[in-house]
């Protein structure tokens, strides 16, 4: 790994990683939930839309995205083999999760369409969530996520057009990341000589030390 690989670039790189761990792991979900289940591509679909922030409009269901509302804890862990330093940040995650009315191969509403709304919309909580509980650090080894502190929020459903109904479930957790500060190199040497010394007092300063053969 380039020392630059895990440079802290904050809330931008953990809302990468936490898309590209959902489009890499909920479709299979959704593959398994709907044989599990006895649902049908389109009652359960897969999302058309991976936002690396929370949509500003919706007009792609269902679409996930992700928001960062907070970093705290910055907790210096370690030192890099350049001797930079190393830190466990806390951040605190909202995934976004919007569902409508799920619509046939005709584009025909399933119904009732208000319950199917519902329906849809805690479906797909269900598996936000379990693609989260199956990995502790979602694929990345500078992750981990504390499971204690997720929670789910459900907006209320929202008609929209005709017989046609939205739909929200909010993830919220903290998840720690290891990041690093990445200094500029000052020089290189091919030998380093450190002298002896030894200290006279707690609040001394270090002297030189001399042996017998010195005098």
């Amino acid at each position: 790994m380039s020392y630059l690989e895990n440079m802290g670039r904050g809330a931008t790189r953990v809302r990468s990683s936490i898309i590209s761990y959902l489009e890499a792991t909920l479709p299979n979900l959704i593959v398994v939930a709907r044989d599990n289940w006895g649902l049908d591509k389109y009652q359960l679909p897969l999302p058309g839309l991976y936002a690396e922030v929370e949509p500003y409009a919706l007009d792609t269901y269902p679409s996930v995205g992700v928001n960062v509302t907070s970093a705290s804890n910055f907790n210096r862990s370690d030192y890099t083999s350049r001797l930079e330093e190393k830190y466990l940040v806390t951040y605190n995650v909202r995934v976004f999760t919007w569902v409508r009315t799920p619509l046939d191969s005709a584009d025909v509403a399933y119904k009732p369409e208000y319950a199917e709304t519902v329906r849809l919309r805690d479906d797909m909580a269900a598996l936000i969530r379990a693609a989260f509980l199956i990995s502790p650090t979602l694929n990345d080894p500078t992750i981990l996520w504390d499971e204690d502190t997720l929670s789910e929020e459900y907006s209320e459903v929202t008609p929209v057009k005709g017989d046609r109904f939205v739909a929200g479930v909010i993830h919220d957790f903290e998840i720690r990341v290891d990041e690093s500060l990445s200094r500029n190199t000052l020089g290189e040497f091919d030998t380093l000589i450190i002298d002896d010394v030894v200290a006279y007092g707690a609040n001394q300063d270090f002297i030189p030390y001399v042996t017998p053969e010195d005098v």
